[in-house]
């Protein structure tokens, strides 16, 4: 859940968003996209992600421009009523 807005700057106000949702859809599926790839690639560095020792040598590359080509979808909804809605 995001809310469809923040605190200001020196923390003293709420500020609402421009639109139905804290960030657009665009926004969240390359921030998506990015977290994505970057946790992979520190699974490879720690071990905690391995290949299949058969795979090709170029198979992480190949991989990550998989990941870059595809398109990714992010579902956003609009704010609930308010936060007892959402707790309820």
């Amino acid at each position: 859940m995001v809310s469809a807005g923040g605190l200001s700057p020196d923390g003293t106000r709420w500020v609402a968003t421009k639109g139905d949702c804290l960030f657009p859809a665009k926004v969240l599926a390359k921030l998506f996209l990015a977290k994505l790839r970057a946790a992979l690639i520190e699974g490879l560095a720690s071990g905690a992600v391995t290949l299949p020792p058969s795979s090709a040598p170029d198979v992480l590359e190949q991989l990550r421009t998989a990941l870059y080509r595809s398109d990714w979808v992010v579902y956003a909804k609009t704010p609930f009523d308010g936060a007892e809605q959402v707790y309820a």
